[in-house]
């Protein structure tokens, strides 16, 4: 089957950048298409009370693999001659093509913008075969080879300023609905202080609801502490909050009293790292488990955090330890993620900008 396109990139080089006009044709004037979905099913074993056997594992085990047929435009061909592919140009495209040990995203412009928003392939190109008539090459078939079994869209792009807290929704529909998609983050702080985000959609909700009415952040950051022991009591649980290492009688609280971290501990000794916090225009408020994460930001000082490779680099590339954005406990560090479906982020900082991306799989084929 072979892929139509207008253009398409590859190693940040792309076909229109040649010497010669290509374009994308199909020799063989196929319709079918490929989509790898293959699954492989591993099968447990079954005794005599349960003669169905219940499933192990199961993965696709597919990889997509597709064609693309250049020739040269022949719109730009005076004679017939100029159609045909000299050395040197087989040459220009092999040596770009198949110059690369490890796979790489392969990205197609289509003529119709509209057409189809899996724009991106992983893999590599693993063969190039010549196109014949009368003896001459008229053009070459490029045969590409998926690392997986998926296409991917182009990068999706949620840019929120923040002063204060804001609540943003953020869209997954990837197509691989059990899995969670892990996005870029990047904080440009304005200010020095802390900062805060939270993933509604991927924690425990305790409890949720709205604070009465006080003068001051602290005066709040009291009532949400009652909230949690009351909760705790109601539930026979116990609350652990974490001590203020300057003091031993204060307990720590996060974003000018907005939030705090704490633990739950059951009557079996059980401990669950939880985190209470308040909206300061709203008064609502949230105890929850999970899906909450803090940290110091300087002013002018950005943060990249690639979530899906757990790590923090600075502007210049430079890896970010956990002690130089406060955090001390790693056991209370959440990577984000993005489930599938609507995303509900509760963000807080002085004054900053989160920028989330990330990339959406698409099971369509090729």
């Amino acid at each position: 089957m072979a892929k139509e396109c207008k253009d398409f990139t590859f190693l940040g080089k792309s076909l229109s950048d040649l010497s010669e006009p290509y374009i994308s044709v199909d020799f063989d004037s196929e319709r079918a298409r490929d989509f790898a979905l293959s699954r492989s099913i591993e099968y447990a074993d079954t005794v005599s009370s349960r003669t169905e056997p219940s499933i192990r594992k199961a993965a696709l085990d597919g990889h997509l693999t597709f064609e693309i047929h250049l020739i040269k435009d022949p719109d730009c061909c005076l004679t017939e001659n100029d159609r045909i592919f000299t050395e040197t140009q087989t040459r220009e495209l092999a040596r770009w093509l198949t110059s690369t040990d490890t796979s790489q995203f392969l990205r197609f412009t289509y003529e119709n913008a509209e057409e189809s928003d899996t724009c991106l392939f992983y893999g590599q190109f693993t063969d190039i075969q010549p196109f014949l008539a009368s003896g001459e090459l008229y053009g070459l078939r490029l045969t590409f080879e998926c690392a997986t079994c998926y296409g991917y869209t182009d990068e999706i792009v949620t840019d929120v300023h923040c002063q204060g807290s804001t609540l943003v929704s953020i869209l997954n529909h990837s197509d691989d609905l059990n899995r969670c998609r892990y996005p870029k983050i990047h904080l440009e702080p304005e200010q020095t202080g802390q900062a805060y985000l939270v993933n509604l959609s991927d924690c425990h909700i305790y409890e949720d609801g709205m604070l009465p009415d006080a003068s001051g952040n602290e005066a709040l950051m009291e009532l949400l502490k009652g909230k949690v022991e009351a909760y705790a009591l109601n539930h026979g649980l116990e609350v652990h909050y974490r001590p203020d290492p300057l003091g031993d009688t204060k307990v720590v609280t996060i974003g000018n009293n907005t939030a705090i971290q704490f633990y739950f501990a059951d009557s079996d000794g059980s401990l669950a790292k939880c985190a209470a916090f308040y909206r300061e225009t709203t008064r609502s408020y949230y105890i929850i488990e999970g899906g909450f994460l803090c940290l110091n930001v300087k002013k002018s000082l950005p943060v990249h955090m690639d979530c899906e490779h757990v790590t923090l680099f600075d502007d210049i590339g430079r890896m970010i330890t956990y002690e130089s954005i406060g955090m001390n406990d790693v056991d209370y560090f959440y990577w984000p993620r993005l489930l599938s479906g609507e995303n509900t982020y509760f963000l807080y900082a002085p004054d900053c900008r989160f920028t989330f991306t990330h990339r959406e799989l698409r099971k369509a084929g090729a």
